[in-house]
């Protein structure tokens, strides 16, 4: 995909994020059912959204809390490529 950016890498369903500091995250490719789950856990959709890509990249939410704003919208653009 030439729109992709060169700190995401797409393969097979999953997205592998470079963050600012060289680690790296996977991101599966989300279901419907993933959105159903998160919009049941979460009230609001900031928290929709926290919990869904928490869930899609199996760490617990307070990690993507903890993530800067610059990484969180890497992970935010990964699963924007997801839905287009």
């Amino acid at each position: 995909m030439s729109d992709t950016p060169d700190y995401i890498e797409l393969d097979d369903g999953k997205a592998t994020i470079t963050l600012t500091d060289g680690k790296t995250i996977t991101m599966r490719e989300p279901t419907v059912k993933d959105l159903r789950v998160a919009n049941k856990k979460s009230k609001n959709s900031e928290e929709v959204e926290l919990a869904l890509i928490a869930d899609l990249c199996e760490v617990a939410p307070t990690d993507i809390d903890a993530l800067t704003l610059k990484n969180y919208g890497r992970v935010q653009e990964a699963f924007k490529l997801f839905t287009i």
